[in-house]
C-alpha cells in the first residue's frame, strides 16, 4: 500500500545519496512494483536537472531508474540520450 511504497521511495533516495546505486535501484524497483505512478516524480527530478543544465546529475538520477518500469523506460531513455549528448557538447 501507500506506506510500503513510501518506505521504498525513502529507502531508494537514501541509498542513492550515499552512493549505494544497486540498493537504490532495488528499492526503486520495489516501488515501481507496489506503486508504479510513484516513479514519475523521480523521473521529473532527473528531467529538471537536465533542463537546468546539470547533465551529470540528470544522468545519475535517470540511470538508476532505467529498466525498473516498462511504463517509463522510453521517457527515461530519451532524457538520458539528451543528457549524454548535451554533456558531450558542453566539453
Amino acid at each position: 500500500g501507500i506506506r510500503e511504497s513510501n518506505l521504498y521511495l525513502k529507502l531508494g533516495v537514501c541509498y542513492k545519496k550515499v552512493g549505494a546505486r544497486d540498493k537504490a535501484k532495488q528499492a526503486f524497483r520495489q516501488l515501481a512494483s507496489s506503486a508504479p505512478e510513484a516513479i514519475e516524480p523521480l523521473i521529473i527530478n532527473g528531467e529538471q536537472e537536465l533542463a537546468k543544465g546539470n547533465y551529470q546529475e540528470a544522468i545519475e538520477s535517470l540511470e538508476i531508474l532505467l529498466g525498473i518500469s516498462e511504463r517509463y523506460d522510453k521517457r527515461i531513455s530519451e532524457a538520458l540520450n539528451t543528457a549524454y549528448r548535451n554533456l558531450q557538447m558542453s566539453k
